[in-house]
């Protein structure tokens, strides 16, 4: 999309060339040891500091800024800091969920399903998962999962849909019969993890 909009453009003005051809030695990707897409970087002490203290930003947020905040700081000790969020779903606190982006297979023996039913995982907790088909999955189809958490970091269960997600045409949530301890160290690391720095380091 980008080379079609600006490909044909000369010079600074080629936003294709910038992004994706060009590399930026000031521009590095962090390393991430899972593959999650939301990363705290600060300590609750430093988001009191900036945004409570030297300014008044989480004052002004709206309900549905402040329950991102809290899906994003979703650990106890960030929740006198952080705005209200008067919407904050319950199963949150009981079960904590993280936002993952990776690859994922599932071996099924159902007729009419290829052999490997291809899925990519948007959010996986203790002992489920949901994650995106571009097949459409039975209730009940269970399977053996193989999953990249991270890298060089794999993860192979039993699996089983539980239900398609209401409102979304591709999204599942599945249930783990046995987590191995692959997913288990992971879900762990992320549940005693307060910053992006911790979720790194070993």
């Amino acid at each position: 999309m980008l080379e079609r909009a600006w490909g044909g453009a000369s010079g600074r003005r080629n936003l294709y060339r910038y992004f994706i051809c060009e590399r930026l030695d000031a521009i590095r990707l962090a390393p991430r040891r899972y593959f999650t897409t939301n990363h705290p970087v600060m300590t609750a002490q430093m988001l009191d500091h900036f945004f409570n203290r030297r300014t008044q930003l989480f004052a002004s947020l709206d309900p549905a800024q402040a329950q991102t905040l809290h899906a994003i700081y979703d650990h106890p000790a960030y929740a006198d800091v952080l705005p209200r969020a008067t919407d904050r779903p319950t199963e949150r606190r009981r079960r904590p969920r993280y936002t993952f982006r990776c690859p994922a297979a599932m071996r099924v023996s159902e007729p009419s399903l290829p052999g490997l039913v291809r899925l990519h995982i948007t959010e996986v907790c203790s002992d489920e998962f949901r994650a995106r088909s571009a097949l459409p999955l039975p209730t009940g189809l269970s399977g053996e999962l193989t999953v990249e958490l991270g890298e060089r970091v794999r993860s192979v269960v039993r699996a089983r849909v539980l239900a398609r997600r209401p409102g979304d045409a591709d999204g599942y949530r599945f249930e783990l019969r046995e987590p191995d301890a692959a997913w288990r160290a992971c879900v762990a690391k992320l549940g005693c993890s307060q910053t992006y720095a911790d979720l790194i380091s070993n």
